[in-house]
C-alpha cells in the first residue's frame, strides 16, 4: 500500500531526527520490503545505519539509492561519505563529484571531497574544494576549526588564510 509506505517513511524521517535510530531503522526496513524502489527510503536507511556504526549495510542501501534515482544528489553524497569512511578514496571522490555536479551547492559534498583531496596529498585542490565548501555554507568554516580532519593543513598559509581569517565570505 503506497499510502501505508509513505506514512512509514514520514515517521521513520520523524525517528531519525529525533535521534530513534532503531525504530527509524525498522521503519525504512519495512519502506523498502514493501516498496523496493523507493530511493528516499534506501538513502535514509543508510544514513540510520551509518549512525548506528554500521557502513557495510549503510553502503548497500546508498548504492541502491543512487542506482534507483541517479539525480540525488545528497544519496551520492552519503555514498561518498561512506566509501571515504572505508578509505575507498577513488570511490569517494566520483560519488562526491556526481552528487556536486548535480547539486553544485551541496556544501558538505565539498567539504568531503577536500578531505579525499588530502588524503591523496592533493593540497591545493583540498583547500580549494574548503573555499567552495565555506562559500556555500559559512558554518563550515566552525566546523573545520574544531574538527581534526584537516590539521595537517594548520601551518599552511593558504588554509590559516581561509579558515582563520576574521573577513566571512558573502553569501
Amino acid at each position: 500500500n503506497p499510502e501505508d509506505s509513505n506514512a512509514r517513511f514520514e515517521l521513520g524521517i520523524a525517528l531519525l531526527r529525533r535521534g530513534q535510530l532503531q525504530e527509524s531503522i525498522h521503519q525504512f526496513r519495512v519502506v523498502v520490503e514493501q516498496s523496493p524502489k523507493h530511493a528516499q527510503a534506501h538513502h535514509s536507511l543508510g544514513v540510520a545505519l551509518l549512525s548506528t556504526g554500521n557502513p557495510g549495510a549503510a553502503l548497500l542501501h546508498l548504492e541502491t539509492a543512487t542506482k534507483l534515482s541517479p539525480i540525488f544528489a545528497d544519496a551520492f553524497a552519503s555514498l561518498g561519505a561512506v566509501l571515504l569512511m572505508k578509505s575507498d578514496y577513488h570511490g569517494a571522490k566520483g560519488a562526491l563529484l556526481r552528487a556536486i555536479a548535480i547539486e553544485p551547492k551541496l556544501a558538505i559534498a565539498h567539504y568531503n571531497l577536500a578531505r579525499c583531496y588530502l588524503a591523496g596529498g592533493e593540497t591545493n585542490k583540498a583547500i580549494d574544494a574548503l573555499r567552495e565548501a565555506i562559500g556555500q555554507d559559512g558554518s563550515m568554516r566552525e566546523e573545520i576549526k574544531c574538527g581534526t580532519d584537516f590539521d595537517v593543513l594548520l601551518a599552511n598559509p593558504s588554509f590559516k588564510q581561509l579558515v582563520y581569517s576574521a573577513q566571512r565570505d558573502a553569501t
